[in-house]
This record gives structure tokens, sequence and C-alpha cells, in this order.
């Protein structure tokens, strides 16, 4: 399953940890400084991204949207 982030970018301290952060991830919209992305929570967990983030960038506007349980349920069964 996926997760998605989105964040506004008001500093960045460290690029290349910034285009790191994003090669693993999808990108999901980018308006000027404000991004959405979409992870996948099996390689990498909402916290493990958020850490991530905030080493390399000062931001505002910070979300992550996980998975509902029901989701993660439905998927389960559907693939068994």
């Amino acid at each position: 399953k996926e997760a998605v982030m989105s964040f506004e970018i008001l500093e960045i301290k460290d690029s290349k940890a910034l285009i790191d952060l994003l090669s693993q991830t999808k990108q999901v919209m980018q308006e000027g400084n404000y991004y959405e992305v979409a992870f996948d929570l099996d390689k990498m967990s909402a916290q493990q991204a958020a850490s991530m983030l905030f080493k390399c960038c000062t931001t505002s506007s910070f979300q992550i949207k996980e998975p509902m349980l029901e989701e993660i349920i439905k998927d389960f069964y559907e693939r068994a």
C-alpha cells in the first residue's frame, strides 16, 4: 500500500538528501514549492519518510495520508 506525503518547502538544508528522498517516492503533484509524493509503505514507513524530509528541509503544511485499515483488510482478502 502507498501513503501520500504533502508538504511545502520553505528552505532546503541538504539538496542531495532531498534528491535522495524524491528518488524513493513517486511524484503525485508539484506546484511551486508544494509537493505531494507517494511512497510504498512496504519499503519506507511514514516515520522514515518524515524523518528524511525534516533532515533536508524546513517545511510547512506537512501531512501524511496512510491507507485506511478497511482498505488494507480488503486488499488482503482480495489477494488471498
